[in-house]
């Protein structure tokens, strides 16, 4: 072997062990493995909020021992989402690190102004405030302690977990009657008063006015479902504010059904659309909470008009 071939060996060994150490450095560092909330007992959690990168946020706070909405509405949790979300939490460890400087944050958005998700955990003993940022592989997600400038990988938790949409955390649904226990609904808006019976044959039928041609069966079912199975946006309050627009609805459907042998009777409310977020605020009778719910269910019914349900009759030429 003459000396060029051995410069170049040289230097194809060099190489390799460069590359090497450029993807060694790359690979998140495993360090000893702890948990990174450290102590702290989540049992003593008493308050949790979240905030996203799209200025979403919701508050969740624990009352009598029951999770609930942070807001005057102190509207049910679904305990399972929440318990999810604190043994996620609970399970981070700090063995995957991935950075240890602050210059890091950014781009790993989990910085103070640039992140996924903000959680903050409300204890007797103050509070602590986790970041997860974004995601380099599926399942894992980049995560900080607001104390600390180590980030590290996770994969215990996700941004679905830590939701920061209501809708998350409760459940929505708003009316839920069974369709086929509704004998009669009644809607009224500004165009005109409206009543649909079901009749003996179980199809339903125009009671009044008087329309140009029959109910159309398959184009009222998609309404009838809609009366009968709402969904709200989120809770809003149990106080009938005069801002909600609830005294001089733009629509208020009434349902007479049976339920458990018993004739019953009961109506919705569809007031103003808030300017912010285009929703519509609402009140069934059978619900202690004024509501929001999406601009799309609230339209369908304050536009409702017979051409939309009439079967038009064939037109024959002589």
């Amino acid at each position: 072997m003459n000396k060029t071939q051995k410069i170049l060996i040289g230097l194809v060994i060099l190489q390799l062990l460069l590359s090497a150490f450029v993807f060694w450095n790359k690979q998140p560092r495993k360090a000893s493995s702890e948990a990174l909330l450290g102590n702290l007992d989540v049992n003593q959690i008493t308050a949790i909020e979240i905030n996203d990168n799209n200025n979403n946020s919701v508050k969740l706070q624990k009352l009598d021992g029951t999770w609930v909405l942070a807001d005057s509405t102190n509207f049910p949790v679904l305990d399972q989402n929440v318990t999810t979300l604190i043994e996620g939490l609970q399970n981070i460890q700090s063995g995957r690190l991935v950075a240890s400087t602050k210059a890091s944050h950014s781009r790993l958005e989990v910085a103070e102004d640039k992140y996924q998700r903000k959680i903050t955990l409300e204890t007797s003993g103050g509070e602590t405030t986790i970041y997860l940022g974004s995601s380099p592989a599926p399942s894992n997600v980049h995560v900080r302690l607001s104390t600390q400038d180590a980030v590290y990988l996770t994969n215990a938790i996700s941004a679905t977990t830590a939701s920061a949409q209501i809708s998350n955390w409760i459940n929505t649904s708003y009316i839920q009657l069974d369709a086929n226990l509704v004998n009669q609904i009644e809607v009224t808006s500004a165009n005109g008063d409206f009543q649909f019976t079901r009749g003996t044959d179980n199809n339903w039928q125009f009671t009044d006015p008087v329309a140009d041609g029959p109910l159309d069966q398959s184009k009222w079912s998609s309404y009838l479902t809609a009366f009968t199975n709402l969904r709200m946006v989120m809770p809003v309050s149990t106080q009938l504010e005069e801002q909600y627009g609830l005294q001089n609805p733009a629509a208020r459907v009434t349902l007479h059904f049976s339920e458990n042998g018993e004739a019953k009777v009961a109506e919705l409310v569809i007031g103003k659309q808030d300017e912010n977020d285009k929703n519509y605020y609402a009140k069934w009778s059978l619900s202690p909470y004024v509501v929001k719910i999406s601009s799309f269910n609230a339209e369908r019914i304050i536009n409702l008009a017979l051409i939309d349900l009439v079967t038009l009759q064939a037109t024959v030429t002589p």
